[in-house]
């Protein structure tokens, strides 16, 4: 039988203040995936990184070299650990790699649009100098990958790979990106020709990969590429859709290493994974550790409400283990001051800790008042380090 063994990784944010930690998940990430892949007995054959592999795209070939940078602590001791070549490195652009030095004001509101038509009219009529925020991109994986081809849009490779024919269409997403983050969420496009550009490449080919950076709910709303996904890319029923996520999600929860939790940088924790982690917890309800890991997984890449978001799961959760498990984790941060040195944030731990405590002892939380008992808990984790 055939085989594609395919790692997939993104959201890097690599940048040179934060080069020591990036550089101590990365050789943890690599260390979890050689171990996946031992355990299930696979090789990898390919790496897909979509997008977001440095910080800042204007600092990505001068000032911090981000670049070569994420090269040499990421990209080639991976490279080097599964015994693969550079050509075996496939990315895409995202948002952080746009040079935002680069973009025209004038050239920006000439390619705001307000319907489909308006985005065909567009690339149709493409000017290269629409896409100057990503050359520096486009330079760098014309020298990395020799087979490459570009679209006006994008580009594309066709390789054979363990016997498979595989297309591989790398869909630029990131073009009409002006680097501002989840205020773009919405209003980027892709258009319908890109799509049909690359696909057409790619069309004979036996498996066919596409990747992009953005969920499409970063598009215009009236851009809907669903369909186009579907009928190009081999899924054609809603059926097969969602399942073909479902098992795409599994493989990344699989990947995705343990690792990355302690991963706390400014640059991670971004909108769209705080948007992913609250869809998961929604579809946790009845798992009720799945739920702590995943809101103390948003609690430890700091992008959580401590007092709401925490004080409503505590409320929530009615098993007595896990809550055990939240006040070991809850005193872990007021201890180490885990959110730095914070009188405020240091109130709501107690508060939090007792919360938890008044809920696993009932009986001692109705004769007691909460104030007092809060009090009595911080005397305790300031003394011993436990709360009582």
């Amino acid at each position: 039988m055939k085989v594609l063994n395919i790692l997939h990784i993104s959201d890097a944010h690599i940048q040179k203040k934060n080069e020591a930690e990036i550089k101590i998940i990365a050789d943890k990430m690599i260390e979890d995936v050689l171990k996946v892949q031992k355990k299930e007995g696979i090789t990898i054959s390919l790496v897909c990184f979509t997008g977001d592999l440095i910080q800042r795209g204007d600092k990505a070939e001068k000032d911090e070299m981000q670049w070569e940078l994420a090269m040499n602590i990421l990209v080639n001791p991976l490279l080097r650990s599964l015994e693969l070549s550079i050509e075996q490195f496939i990315c895409v652009a995202g948002n952080h790699e746009v040079d935002t030095s680069n973009i025209v004001k004038a050239t920006e509101n000439g390619l705001k649009v307000k319907d489909l038509k308006s985005i065909d009219e567009i690339i149709s009529e493409f000017d290269m100098s629409y896409n100057n925020r990503l050359r520096y991109f486009y330079n760098i994986i014309s020298t990395m990958q020799k087979d490459v081809k570009f679209g006006t849009l994008g580009y594309t490779f066709q390789r054979n790979i363990n016997g498979i024919n595989v297309g591989i269409a790398c869909v630029d997403s990131a073009w009409r990106s002006s680097g501002k983050g989840a205020s773009e969420k919405g209003s980027l496009y892709v258009g319908v020709l890109q799509i049909a550009e690359l696909y057409s490449e790619i069309k004979d080919a036996d498996f066919k990969i596409c990747m992009m950076h953005h969920p499409l709910d970063w598009l215009e709303d009236y851009e809907n590429l669903d369909d186009i996904e579907k009928k190009h890319f081999g899924v054609n029923s809603s059926d097969e859709f969602e399942a073909a996520k479902n098992k795409m999600l599994d493989v990344s929860k699989l990947l995705f290493p343990v690792a990355i939790q302690n991963l706390i940088l400014e640059t991670v924790g971004t909108p769209k994974l705080g948007v992913a982690i609250n869809q998961l917890m929604k579809s946790k309800q009845d798992k009720a550790f799945e739920k702590f890991m995943l809101i103390f997984l948003k609690c430890d890449l700091k992008i959580v409400n401590l007092q709401s978001d925490l004080m409503r799961y505590i409320k929530d959760e009615g098993s007595e283990g896990i809550l055990k498990i939240v006040v070991m984790k809850l005193t872990f941060y007021y201890r180490s001051r885990f959110f730095g040195i914070n009188t405020k944030i240091d109130s709501i731990l107690i508060d939090l800790i007792t919360e938890v405590h008044m809920k696993l002892n009932p009986k001692k939380g109705q004769n007691f008042i909460k104030s007092k008992i809060a009090q009595q808990i911080k005397n305790n984790l300031d003394s011993t380090g436990t709360c009582g």
